[in-house]
């Protein structure tokens, strides 16, 4: 097999140690049979072993270093390699572990690293996308505050159930019981407050003209709110104010780490459906550029909103999308499920056409192509969103019978009989 890379270095990962393998072409000798030598090195994961590493990997005048993306183990071990390396020309590549799984047989971190070498000589694997230093904050704190929503969701579901246990059905009169009204019944009940009327007294706004329904579904059964669940409820209810001050936190820091993108971020948020949470989280995981991706359709396959490709001869699969960034994939469906539902919009047109054939989740995953599509060209042009470049193409010939024989077919399925015209052909 050709060789692309002369001199190269594949690293396997663990916790406590990296085992380096170095391929350089072999030495000219009468006993050398072999045109590649390999040599294998043990270095801990210490910044000491990591920087002992690197100094040897660049005194053999290696082009490329590869690793496997193992857990959160690789982050430190390919950020020493960057640092030290990287401004000396060397390509420091994280590649997938998917891409370069070792042919069965005997197996160890030896050999794996060997294996990570040699296809990585041969050329038969490519980097994974790994952000810049501001990309990799703003994701870190982009993922902190999505698992801190996570939480928060969590908690208020053990605050419905506490509640549901002792026959408190606020939740059917309050669409958010966690509004101010809510929140004051709550309150009230944590400091021994069990009248219901009074606890309607409490309501605000729209909610107060539901007395009638509030005190039928605050009264509960004699020694619904003991000791023990008041203690809970209070307890649930600080973890809950405690993690929503945490998000505010974030997204203030969040928005210090992100400040150099203000433009882009402005010009994205025009889209329909976009906001200021959701276009932050899309450019911490793309980056803010998007440079790293040639093409728009090449970010759609990377994040897993574009569908798979399975033909073999004549046969087809299922089209699947691929798991892609689960991350990216959050925001952008908060964000087509928005747009979807912005009046007018293009978006909700092309929505209600698709879920016509296929079902919600799949029309949302178009969605999610286009948007994505459109934020590409938007950052990559610096340019604010343009329905007009968005509008739905003319159909060609074949688009109009497919589209004929769809509509034909559900006529007759009604019990008409469809006899087709072309009127262009009749005019002329």
């Amino acid at each position: 097999m050709d060789v692309i890379h002369e001199r190269v270095a594949g690293i396997d990962i663990s916790k406590s140690d990296i085992k380096v393998c170095v391929r350089i072409p072999a030495p000219a000798g009468k006993k050398n049979t072999r045109a590649f030598s390999h040599e294998v090195r043990t270095f801990p994961t210490t910044h000491s072993g990591l920087t002992a590493a690197a100094e040897w990997v660049g005194s053999a005048g290696v082009s490329v270093v590869a690793m496997e993306s193992t857990g959160q183990y690789w982050k430190p071990v390919f950020y020493t390699f960057e640092a030290l390396l990287g401004t000396a020309g060397v390509k420091v590549w994280l590649v997938n572990p998917f891409h370069i799984k070792k042919v069965p047989g005997r197996k160890s971190d030896v050999t794996d690293a060997v294996w990570i070498a040699q296809v990585t000589a041969c050329g038969l694997i490519n980097p994974s996308f790994v952000p810049d230093p501001i990309t990799r904050q703003a994701r870190m704190l982009s993922r902190a505050r999505e698992g801190l929503v996570v939480d928060r969701t969590r908690v208020k579901q053990r605050i419905h159930d506490l509640l549901t246990e002792a026959g408190f059905r606020l939740s059917s009169v309050a669409t958010d019981i966690f509004g101010i009204s809510g929140r004051a019944m709550l309150a009230a009940v944590i400091n021994g407050e069990a009248d219901p009327v009074a606890l309607a007294g409490l309501a605000r706004g729209k909610l107060a003209a539901k007395t009638d329904g509030l005190i039928e579904a605050m009264t509960t059964f004699a020694g619904a709110f003991d000791e023990t669940t008041r203690f809970l409820l209070k307890t649930q209810l600080e973890r809950l104010d405690a993690i929503t001050a945490d998000i505010a936190k974030i997204d203030a820091q969040l928005e210090v780490v992100q400040a150099p993108f203000r433009c882009t971020i402005a010009r994205v948020i025009t889209l329909p459906g976009a906001g200021v949470i959701s276009v932050r989280a899309v450019l911490a995981e793309t980056g803010a550029d998007m440079a790293a991706f040639e093409s728009a359709e090449a970010l759609c396959s990377w994040a897993g909103v574009c569908p798979g490709n399975t033909q073999s001869g004549d046969r087809r699969g299922n089209g699947a999308t691929r798991p892609g960034n689960p991350h990216l994939k959050r925001a952008l469906h908060q964000i087509a499920e928005a747009a979807v539902r912005v009046k007018d919009s293009y978006y909700q047109g092309l929505y209600q056409r698709l879920k016509a054939r296929m079902d919600r989740e799949k029309a949302l995953m178009v969605i999610m192509h286009k948007i994505l599509t459109a934020i590409w060209h938007m950052v990559r042009r610096e340019q604010e969103f343009n329905p007009t470049q968005v509008q739905a193409r003319p159909m060609d010939a074949k688009a109009k019978a497919r589209a004929a024989q769809r509509l034909t077919k559900k006529l007759e399925g009604l019990g008409f009989h469809v006899a087709l015209t072309d009127a262009e052909a009749q005019a002329a």
